[in-house]
């Protein structure tokens, strides 16, 4: 994703055992503006 879209997303395993194969991991420590381009980014990416 970070070559597609410009955003890292990192493996759910740090959250625990119950399915980590099911989530990323997602850091908030930024700017608002930043994570609304993330998220517009990885909107772009994930429609086929």
């Amino acid at each position: 994703m970070l070559h597609d879209a410009g955003v890292v997303l990192v493996p759910g395993t740090d959250f625990g055992f119950h399915a980590p194969q099911d989530y990323i991991r997602l850091s908030y420590a930024t700017a608002y503006s930043q994570l609304e381009e993330a998220v517009q980014r990885l909107g772009t990416l994930f429609r086929v």
